[in-house]
């Protein structure tokens, strides 16, 4: 169970490390600085830094900066991979761009192994799985906008700007749009429209006339000004107190073609630290080698039920 963390250094890296030392994998700890130095414009050294490792894990906020290089890199040297982005547009750069080099090169790719990308795909499904038919499925993001937030986080959604809300990308009768005003009443009154990871992973098995993600306006609000200058004035690392306050919820609303309705969701708290948890887990998963290569969803690789169940969150299916 030898896996590398790239970003190991880093607030959330640093985190999954800690997380796979206690379930005890052989962490390799890769960077831009010690103990393994590998810089994002050297692939050369990249490559040689992964060799030899089951699986990479990217860290690497944020990610539609300097996500691709360690992607191209765990790639060559024949890794599984996964990442803990949250941010949509990558996470779509990954499915759209990368799925054949996956299935080349034998190996199995995840992104969004996240607090947010995860349960909320995995919710999804098992909301979807007791309707069996879907007409309109709605991921939603429904976390207080009080919540601190780290300045890697703070980054990634400064240099997204409108992506986060009028140019997030919603999935409508087999394409993604940004163009389509989202329909959300179950959420509640003002659900905005909003980059979230699930809807570019849920239609990968939950067949669907639509796929929307949403959050509440206060979060939409405040991620959607937060400026590049603001995000740095941001700790770089949140303390224990700051963590285990915070509280994170996905839900996932479905509708039928006949008008039947479900819905599910889970919950905890620490979002960081859930993040990392479930980044592990999935680690694991992908080192056992039991999982057909390609760009995949959390719900292809794993079993929904079971594991939210290993990940020890709260969690519920309505039909």
């Amino acid at each position: 169970m030898r896996i590398a963390v790239y970003g190991a250094g880093g607030f959330t890296g640093g985190l999954v490390v800690e997380e796979l030392g206690r379930r005890g994998a052989e962490v390799v700890p890769v960077g831009r600085r010690g103990p393994v130095v590998a810089p994002l414009d050297d692939p050369d050294a990249l490559v040689a830094a992964f060799r030899g490792c089951a699986v990479v894990v990217s860290a690497v906020a944020p990610f539609a900066a300097h996500g691709e290089p360690v992607l191209r890199a765990a790639l060559a040297a024949g890794c599984h991979y996964l990442d803990t982005s949250g941010e949509q547009w990558f996470v779509k750069e990954v499915f759209d761009g990368f799925a054949g080099a996956a299935v080349e090169a034998g190996v199995t790719a995840v992104p969004a192994a996240t607090d947010d990308g995860v349960p909320g795909d995995l919710v999804a499904h098992l909301v979807a799985r007791e309707l069996g038919e879907v007409d309109v499925l709605t991921v939603a993001d429904l976390r207080q906008a009080s919540g601190a937030a780290s300045r890697g986080t703070g980054r990634s959604m400064a240099l997204a700007g409108d992506r986060l809300t009028t140019g997030a990308f919603q999935y409508s009768r087999g394409e993604w749009r940004t163009d389509l005003v989202v329909e959300a009443d179950e959420v509640g009154p003002g659900a905005v429209a909003f980059g979230l990871p699930g809807t570019i992973t849920v239609p990968r098995h939950v067949t669907a006339r639509r796929v929307q993600g949403v959050v509440l306006p206060d979060l939409a609000a405040a991620f959607g000004g937060l400026t590049a200058e603001f995000a740095e004035t941001l700790p770089p690392v949140l303390g224990e107190e700051e963590r285990h306050t915070n509280e994170w919820r996905m839900a996932a609303f479905a509708t039928a073609p006949d008008g039947r309705r479900a819905r599910g969701a889970a919950w905890g708290t620490d979002p960081y630290g859930t993040t990392a948890v479930v980044a592990a887990e999935l680690a694991l998963r992908l080192a056992e080698g039991d999982v057909r290569p390609g760009v995949l969803a959390p719900a292809q690789v794993v079993e929904p039920a079971g594991f939210l169940d290993r990940l020890g969150v709260g969690w519920e299916v309505v039909g």
